[in-house]
């Protein structure tokens, strides 16, 4: 395996803000599912697992639009 190459490409940073905002998004409707022991605000089965479904989506989609960016930083990294 190669070494690090010393810096952190921006990517990194990116991705970063986009994980925590992906936790920050489920942990809310875990809450208003009330599946937390602070309860929450009463989303139903299906309002959560619609949510649920719309985050998975959107995390799938994201990894799709990134990896040719990173591989192409991976590229220029190496070459």
């Amino acid at each position: 395996m190669a070494g690090h190459p010393g810096t952190v490409p921006a990517v990194t940073e990116v991705m970063t803000e986009r994980v925590v905002e992906w936790k920050r998004r489920y942990e809310v409707a875990l809450e208003a599912f009330g599946v937390t022991a602070t309860g929450g605000e009463g989303l139903t089965r299906e309002q959560f697992e619609a949510e649920q479904d719309a985050l998975r989506r959107e995390i799938v989609d994201n990894v799709g639009w990134m990896k040719s960016r990173i591989i192409s930083e991976l590229l220029r990294i190496q070459g």
